[in-house]
């Protein structure tokens, strides 16, 4: 997915110029900030765990790319956690990572949109991310039909 996404990137660089649309943005450290982080991370931590005891393989699927939504980067480490503990497989965490980037990357498309107003755009970077997003459940399919 990375590879498609640089290869995009790299393809499109002469097609226009750069958005001179100014972001607003606040400072991305605080307490209040790292503590939320923390909650969500324990939480995903928690709801995965219970997810692959009971609801097994695809439950503990399912809640990955539901974390997506809220962080992928705390999935991921919970899908790392869970699998040097060994309560899951090394493929799992590895799906897991796939089908949280896949959520995650979706959730920015709404986001573009509201920072830019640019509907062209928002278009075209949907498009990348809908393909790149396929691109990268395609390939985890087919590894799963790999492994045992």
């Amino acid at each position: 997915m990375a590879f498609a996404a640089a290869l995009i990137t790299w393809a499109g660089r002469k097609k226009g110029k750069a958005a001179e649309h100014q972001m607003e943005l606040s400072s991305p450290i605080s307490l209040r900030r790292v503590l939320t982080m923390g909650a969500i991370f324990l939480g995903i931590q928690v709801v995965s765990s219970l997810a692959e005891r009971h609801l097994g393989h695809l439950g503990f699927l399912l809640v990955s790319f539901i974390g997506g939504f809220v962080s992928s980067a705390s999935t991921t480490a919970s899908a790392a956690l869970m699998a040097l503990d060994g309560t899951i497989a090394p493929h799992q965490a590895g799906a897991a990572v796939v089908l949280a980037t896949v959520s995650s990357s979706l959730v920015t498309l709404p986001l573009i949109y509201q920072q830019t107003r640019h509907k062209a755009l928002s278009r075209t970077v949907a498009l990348i991310t809908v393909a790149v997003a396929l691109l990268g459940l395609g390939v985890l399919a087919i590894q799963q039909n790999l492994l045992p």
